[in-house]
């Protein structure tokens, strides 16, 4: 056949086939010239024209490419068609006279791929169609194609631009492509101006993988230009100290759309479109003038970050989720905007500071700032001025307006335009931005953590804790309202705000939180100066190890629940120094007579926990204790000085856990559940109990008992009581330890039952033999003079060879005054035993050794044998002459083992007599040490 094209190059690939039909392929260099023929050519492979190349398309030429073909210009190409003959790049499958190719398989979009320019030198497409490509024209390496008349054919998209590769659009055309318009990808490397709508016919089509204007890039928008992204996370990026200037008017403006919306732009979506639809034009670090924009159903409108002030002027921003948002320091500067169907009408608030800056208020944004769960926080060294009449509303229970350490932030709201925080469905204030009821800790707090905030005319409400400080920051708050929060006020460790002429009103717990732990040396300051309660909740409040805390006159705490605690741990020093006229005061969270009202019940004994004492040293003065569980617990060698105290309508208002001595002196008790110090747990070094002259109150036992350890001296002043409350109260002197019960003849020690009223004030009714368990000398050392044992199961027990002084002393009402197990052997002297049910000694165990039993004489109280009494293998017991003995059950006696001895010393003037529980007289032995 004869060839019509001019050769001036060098083609690869070009051949020839049996149908005339001529193909095309690989690399092209030097200048090609296509001419028309009676066939179309056809693609084998990617047809590349070469850098320093040239294709010339004459009128007329039709290019069919297979499929993923392209045609790649890294020189130039020059399409020449004209009206009449146009050139046509098409797909292999488009056979207009192949009848059974037709019928077989039709031609679609994106049979083919683009026509990709890469080259900065200029191509030029004139009167040229395009069918069926993935890409009609692919625009990169800042190429710029020239553009005229143009048809685009069910093209799956006509153009795709990367960065500033823009095609010179003279006049193009689009019919029944699957989405048209100009995908705009990648990000700019030289300054460009877009062009508007009316000049491309299309609008620009934003991907998920965005299109950034970055590297001190600037980009003109003119009016008329629109814009459609094409997925949630599709944004338009202004990177880098990039700037794009937005140049709408009134007539023409910008359009930042979604794919969906077929409003404007033309025909480009299938689905209906919605707030969230794309994602947002993303500033960061870089400048942006936006007038007369309109921005509709992408999740943030604008989002602003790293130091970007964006200007916004004239701008209508539509069914978005947010319209704007606001990340660290970025704040826009406002123009006359409108704002409307938004899902949530504000600007969502994000990030950190980086530098100091004033933020825009109600007036000039026209929008409230929405803090979200993410927080927003003023960072270190940075100063926030917040303008009167801002409004900031919570999105969440987790959203904190945070001040970090270092970080300032002064709420400069006035009495007219106060700065007001509330709930996101706080429709009464910044607009309508919620569809719910707003509740108390709708969100979090003001979270002033480390840093310094000045509150002034503002107003707080539906937060989980209004103010929260943390971190030894300490905010000045005057002249403004808290209201319907769960608490106005938090308060961790010692981070005591200044408050001044505030309101606290229809919060749920009206009082300041306090929980955490203390880190340094502190005030706690009084009532007057708060102006409402601490309270004491299940997270309770640590004096931690170190630190001293005083606490000011008229200082009041009050305590939710039964596991509110104020905790003083061991090494630290608090001084509650209140004053007659005004007491430091612990009470219920329903006690409304002291504080303010603060609970809806009525105040009970146990309605909170106490004040626990955990090594720690403190002095109470004027100070009273309400409705506690017990009223303060004094635990690990803790020792406070507590007077002119009141302790009252608690469980218990003092207990003693082991070696734990309070000073007492000059206290008031009144309508306590139990009047008593509780006295529980074991020592860990010695100690002295007060007597009750001092106490006003007597030592209760219960039946987890008080035992002095190995080691530990206890000593107990003349007339000091202790009270056992139930069978199973004891006391107990471990081996090692020593037990001084040193009354006088007009001060006895008493041990007794809590229902005794007869001594130690009103704490029972009632009493009877065994109504507590014993005094037990568990192989220590005991010394009992003038003391007074009443109601106990076993008034004395003694074992494991405890040895015990008992002298003086009076034994009544108990069950059995005195308890022998083993080798104990108590000496008496001017003991009394009267109206116990037992009138005897219970013995009982075995010999752990020689053993010699106290004498009749001695004590004029007969054994009683409940059971053997056993003597060991090569043990001598040895029964003084006169003793007796009562066996109280069949198998009551006493036996000896093999090599066990036992030597009864009866005389014929002083037997040793035996006799068994029912029968009327004494058997009598002496001198038998056989029997």
């Amino acid at each position: 056949m004869i060839y019509r094209h001019l050769f001036l190059g060098f083609l690869l690939v070009f051949l020839s086939i049996a149908s005339g039909e001529e193909t095309l392929g690989g690399e092209l260099t030097g200048e090609i010239r296509l001419v028309p023929d009676y066939y179309p050519y056809r693609t084998i492979s990617d047809v590349i024209v070469k850098k320093g190349a040239r294709l010339i398309i004459d009128a007329g030429v039709e290019i069919k490419l297979h499929k993923n073909h392209s045609f790649i210009i890294e020189g130039v190409l020059q399409v020449k068609g004209t009206k009449q003959k146009p050139v046509t790049f098409t797909s292999y499958l488009d056979e207009k006279g192949d009848w059974s190719l037709r019928r077989s398989r039709k031609p679609s979009a994106g049979n083919w791929q683009a026509i990709r320019f890469n080259s900065r030198e200029l191509s030029e497409l004139e009167n040229c169609e395009i069918k069926y490509a993935q890409y009609g024209i692919y625009s990169t390496e800042d190429s710029r194609p020239l553009l005229r008349n143009v048809t685009f054919t069910s093209c799956t998209f006509p153009i795709r631009v990367e960065g500033s590769s823009l095609p010179l659009i003279s006049s193009i055309k689009c019919f029944n492509s699957g989405t048209s318009g100009i995908i705009l990808s990648g990000h700019t490397s030289r300054n460009m101006t877009l062009l508007p709508f009316s000049i491309t016919g299309l609008p620009y089509l934003i991907s998920e993988k965005d299109f950034s204007v970055r590297g001190g890039d600037t980009l003109v928008v003119p009016g008329g230009t629109i814009f459609k992204a094409m997925g949630e996370n599709a944004d338009f990026e202004i990177i880098d100290k990039a700037y794009v200037d937005f140049q709408g008017t009134s007539q023409t403006p910008i359009v930042f759309t979604s794919i969906h919306d077929n409003s404007i732009g033309g025909t480009t979506g299938n689905g209906t479109p919605g707030p969230g639809d794309w994602g947002c034009i993303y500033i960061y670090n870089g400048r942006a003038y936006l007038e007369h924009c309109v921005i509709k159903f992408s999740q943030f409108g604008i989002s602003s970050h790293q130091n970007s002030s964006p200007e916004i002027n004239n701008c209508i921003i539509s069914n978005n989720n947010y319209p704007l948002r606001i990340n660290g320091s970025s704040f826009p500067v406002f123009g006359k905007n409108r704002f409307s169907s938004n899902v949530h009408d504000g600007i969502f608030l994000g990030g950190h500071t980086e530098y100091s800056d004033t933020m825009p208020s109600y007036e000039e944004t026209g929008l409230p700032y929405f803090i979200s769960e993410k927080d927003y926080s003023v960072s270190e060294g940075d100063t926030l001025y917040v303008q009167a009449g801002t409004i900031f509303k919570g999105v969440s229970e987790d959203a904190d307006f945070e001040i970090a350490k270092g970080g300032a932030v002064h709420f400069a709201g006035t009495k007219k335009k106060p700065v007001v925080f509330t709930s996101i469905n706080d429709n009464e204030t910044g607009g309508i931005t919620g569809n719910g009821l707003p509740t108390s800790n709708d969100w979090g707090s003001i979270y002033v953590y480390g840093g310094h905030a000045v509150l002034e005319n503002c107003i707080v409400r539906h937060s989980s804790f209004g103010v929260y400080a943390n971190q030894n920051s300490h905010p000045l708050i005057k002249n403004s309202r808290f209201t319907r929060c769960q608490f106005p006020l938090r308060v961790s460790g010692v981070s005591f705000p200044e408050c001044r002429f505030n309101s606290f009103t229809q919060n749920d717990y009206n009082g300041v939180f306090l929980s955490g732990q203390t880190s340094g040396n502190a005030i706690i300051p009084a009532l007057s100066k708060i102006q409402i309660p601490f309270l004491l909740t299940d997270k309770k409040y640590v004096i931690s190890k170190g630190d001293t805390i005083r606490v000011s006159p008229g200082a009041v705490f009050k305590g939710l629940s039964l596991s509110s605690f104020f905790e003083i741990s061991q090494h630290s020093l608090v001084l509650f120094e209140g004053t007659k006229a005004d007491p430091i005061i612990f009470t219920s969270f329903h006690d409304n007579s002291i504080g303010g009202k603060t609970g809806n019940g009525r105040p009970e004994p146990g309605q909170w926990g106490n004040i626990h004492f955990y090594g720690g040293e403190a002095v109470f003065n004027f100070c009273e204790f309400r409705y506690a569980d017990y009223g303060l617990y004094l635990y690990n060698n803790s020792g406070p000085e507590i007077s002119n105290c009141l302790f009252q309508a608690c469980i218990y208002p003092l207990v003693i856990d082991g070696s734990s001595y309070p000073l007492l002196s000059a206290n008031r008790f009144r309508d306590n559940d139990n009047r008593g110090i509780l006295l529980t747990g074991y020592t860990a070094l010695s100690g002295t109990l007060q007597a009750y002259s001092t106490t006003q109150l007597p030592y209760i036992l219960t039946n987890k008992g008080f035992t002095v350890q190995r080691g530990d001296s206890l000593f107990a002043e003349p007339g000091c009581i202790v009270k056992g409350k139930c069978s199973g109260s004891f006391f107990k002197i471990e081996h090692g330890a020593t037990g001084l019960f040193a009354g006088e003849k007009e001060k006895p020690i008493v041990f007794t039952s809590v229902r005794d009223n007869t001594i130690g004030g009103k704490t029972g009714k009632s009493p009877s033999a065994a109504d507590w368990e014993t005094v037990m000398v568990d192989g220590g050392r005991g010394v009992f003079e003038y003391c007074q044992i009443k109601y106990a199961s076993s008034g004395i027990s003694i074992a494991k060879n405890g040895r015990v002084n008992i002298e003086n002393c009076e034994f009544s009402y108990c069950d059995y005054p005195l308890q022998l197990h083993g080798n104990a052997r108590p000496e008496f002297n001017g003991v009394t035993f009267t109206d116990n049910i037992h009138r005897g000694i219970y013995l009982s165990g075995r010999t752990s050794g020689d053993f010699t039993l106290p004498s009749f004489k001695e004590t004029g109280l007969p054994f009683i044998l409940p059971g053997p009494f056993w003597i060991s293998r090569k043990d001598t017991l040895s029964v003084p002459a006169g003793s007796r003995f009562v066996e109280t059950a069949d198998s009551a006696g006493i036996f000896a083992e093999y090599t066990g001895y036992a030597f009864l010393k009866g005389t014929l003037e002083s037997p040793v007599l035996f006799k068994q529980n029912g029968e009327k007289t004494f058997h009598a032995i002496w001198n038998n040490p056989d029997n």
